[in-house]
């Protein structure tokens, strides 16, 4: 296999049984001397990641995750000072942490604020300092769909926060189950989304849980796209046993991650892009690209990385855009879900100008 890049050998590792992978990579040539090492790594991580997807996952999902969830709610209450801010209402907890409504106890300062804590109380002499210089870079995100993080912070008790911008919405799949939208509709959608992306790109910020609860839509069809960097700021302060949604450390929702996140290595601005294209593809279908047997996450992460999507067009569920999405659309969601990182989208902003040009078509068209 002269000539073969590491890609190309993991995917032929992958292919093989668990137990024959690492003599398979002992017995390689030495013309793959260099990338032995890592793609050892690589096959050993894939491994672990599946050991943590069939144990560690469905143990804590049904379980724990909804345990913490209330501890963390009940650790606060309306009307709790913090800071310049008093809490108003619990708006909702989940595997990463709570968030409650709050507004600034100045005087004739109205101004409404989410406040989200980590599900953690661990304490690190460090862990305030860090959160101030990246609160620094998120604060650099400055775009009219991404929700704005003013400040972080850490309680007494040793609990990180963050201090956002308060969106009224609905998630992004909710607001188009309950929205006849056309086909523009979602694209405008969409295309807000890409470009907030793109955004926090140029400023080498990598959301990392793109996924639809983590957009919310406004009554007038505005994006504001939410948790940019908290998995990086929150989710890396977790005990290993309330890593609720992580592999191999990263947060992550499974269902959207690519498949290098899959199998535990670094998230990247095609990282990204895959989830774009994951996202995409639920908004013009109203399913996710792969079909395999629900509640098994051996069935998830194969089909992640090894089963190639079926084209939105030819989905069952595409209805009567299905006809609109074949072509030039098709093949925009399927570049964003290659396997390989670099067959995807070059940037978020080349996927954004792919979608503005379907957009233009259809406008010239009278869709």
């Amino acid at each position: 296999m002269p000539g073969t890049s590491l890609n190309e050998l993991l995917d032929i590792g992958l292919g093989l049984p668990a137990e024959q992978r690492l003599p398979w990579v002992d017995s390689l040539g030495e013309e793959h001397a260099a990338v032995k090492g890592r793609l050892r790594a690589l096959l050993e991580r894939s491994q672990q990641a599946d050991d943590d997807l069939l144990h560690t996952l469905p143990k804590l999902d049904r379980s724990s995750s909804a345990e913490l969830a209330h501890f963390n709610a009940r650790a606060h209450a309306a009307g709790q000072d913090l800071g310049a801010y008093r809490l108003g209402r619990c708006l909702g907890a989940g595997a990463m942490g709570v968030v409650w409504q709050a507004r600034r106890r100045d005087a004739g300062d109205p101004s409404e604020v989410a406040i989200k804590f980590a599900h953690t109380a661990t304490r690190r002499p460090d862990l305030a300092a860090r959160l101030a210089r990246e609160q620094q870079l998120l604060a650099a995100l400055d775009h009219p769909n991404i929700a704005r993080s003013y400040e972080a912070g850490v309680t007494g008790e040793g609990q990180p926060y963050l201090v956002l911008e308060y969106v009224e919405g609905r998630p992004l799949d909710q607001y188009c189950a309950a929205e006849p939208l056309a086909l523009p509709q979602r694209l405008r959608l969409f295309l807000q989304i890409v470009q907030a992306v793109a955004h926090a790109h140029e400023r080498q910020i990598i959301h990392r849980d793109l996924k639809p609860a983590n957009v919310l839509v406004d009554a007038q069809g505005g994006v504001k796209l939410l948790d940019f960097g908290i998995g990086k700021l929150l989710g890396e302060d977790l005990p290993v046993e309330l890593q609720l949604s992580m592999l191999t450390g990263q947060p992550l929702t499974p269902a959207y991650a690519s498949p290098e996140q899959v199998l535990g290595a670094a998230a990247g601005y095609a990282s990204d892009i895959y989830s774009l294209g994951v996202v995409l593809y639920e908004l013009l279908t109203g399913v996710r690209p792969y079909v395999y047997k629900r509640g098994s996450n051996r069935a998830l992460r194969t089909a992640i990385l090894e089963t190639v999507p079926i084209a939105p067009s030819e989905r069952d569920e595409a209805g009567e855009i299905a006809e609109q999405l074949r072509g030039e659309l098709d093949a925009i969601v399927l570049t964003a879900l290659n396997k390989p990182v670099r067959e995807r989208h070059a940037s978020a902003q080349a996927f954004a100008l792919a979608v503005e040009r379907v957009l233009l078509q259809l406008a010239m068209s009278g869709s």
